[in-house]
């Protein structure tokens, strides 16, 4: 993990990322591909809970760069939608054993573990109804097995008794595929939230 953290300082340092472009950009290439192209019956159904507002467009010329933003940005808009549906089995299906994370819950503590969230899928009250959008994601690909994706996370939600807010976090995960099984797959290996009112 330390070398992962390594190599992300060193990239962000030096803004050596592969193409991505937001869907505002110009550029003249004809292998750009909306996040809506992903195509999948299951993302359709998650998009009425969880939006993608202002979507990038992977603009690469290399299709299997393309293909892998698309699986990553794919994962972590399913794992916005298992915590907005509180489903913790799915959710931890997406996270490493050995997850970190800073978030507001943690009080500026760095959190080990899956347990730390496991209470927040438990306590939340079932009849609050969440609404999200994932305003201008944005992946970066840390060679063949890591990626970061950034984005602003408005949460909307509606209590029982009908009282309303919008919450509004600007949130960094960071993605490997997992060495836990035989087939590797994307899961989430760090997470930072940030809570602005």
């Amino acid at each position: 993990m330390a070398e992962l953290g390594a190599v992300l300082t060193a990239m962000i340092a030096n803004k050596n990322f592969t193409g991505f472009r937001s869907q505002s950009s110009t550029t003249s290439s004809n292998s750009r591909t909306p996040v809506q192209e992903l195509g999948t019956e299951d993302m359709a159904q998650k998009m009425q809970v969880v939006q993608i507002s202002q979507a990038p467009v992977f603009d690469d010329p290399d299709e299997a760069l393309v293909q892998t933003k698309k699986e990553v940005l794919a994962k972590v808009h399913a794992l916005v939608y298992h915590i907005a549906m509180q489903d913790y089995e799915s959710y931890q299906e997406g996270v490493a054993n050995n997850v970190t994370c800073f978030e507001p819950e943690a009080c500026g503590q760095l959190v080990e573990g899956r347990e730390f969230n496991q209470y927040y899928f438990e306590k939340r009250g079932s009849d609050r109804r969440i609404n999200c959008t994932m305003v201008a994601p944005n992946v970066q690909l840390v060679g063949a097995d890591a990626a970061v994706v950034t984005y602003i996370k408005l949460v909307q939600s509606t209590n029982s008794d009908n009282t309303t807010k919008t919450e509004r976090y600007e949130e960094t995960v960071v993605m490997q595929r997992s060495l836990e099984t035989e087939v590797k797959t994307w899961k989430m290996v760090h997470l930072h939230r940030s809570s602005n009112k």
